[in-house]
Order: C-alpha cells, then sequence, then structure tokens
C-alpha cells in the first residue's frame, strides 16, 4: 500500500496542469498543419491545367 501511496504522490495539480497545456499545444499544432494543408490544396473550382498560348 505504501508503494501505491508513493506512485500516487506524483499526481499533483501542477502535474495535470502541465498535461492540459500540452494536450492543448499538441491540438493547436495539429489544427495549424490541417489549416496549411486545406489552405495548400486547389480549390475544386480551380482550373489547374497550364494555359495554352
Amino acid at each position: 500500500m505504501e508503494s501505491l501511496r508513493d506512485a500516487l504522490s506524483g499526481l499533483t495539480p501542477q502535474f495535470f496542469d502541465a498535461l492540459v497545456v500540452v494536450v492543448i499545444a499538441i491540438g493547436l499544432a495539429l489544427a495549424a498543419q490541417r489549416l496549411r494543408a486545406d489552405l495548400r490544396r486547389p480549390r475544386v473550382d480551380e482550373d489547374t491545367r497550364p494555359l495554352q498560348e
């Protein structure tokens, strides 16, 4: 029982605050990556063929 108490003593409110910040940062990074990919993709109504002269 003592070892369980020692293992759980590291789970402080500061640990969970840091965990929330890390999860938010990862989510923002993934959202930015998806937004960048969506903005670089050609639009459906655009003609991507080169102009012929």
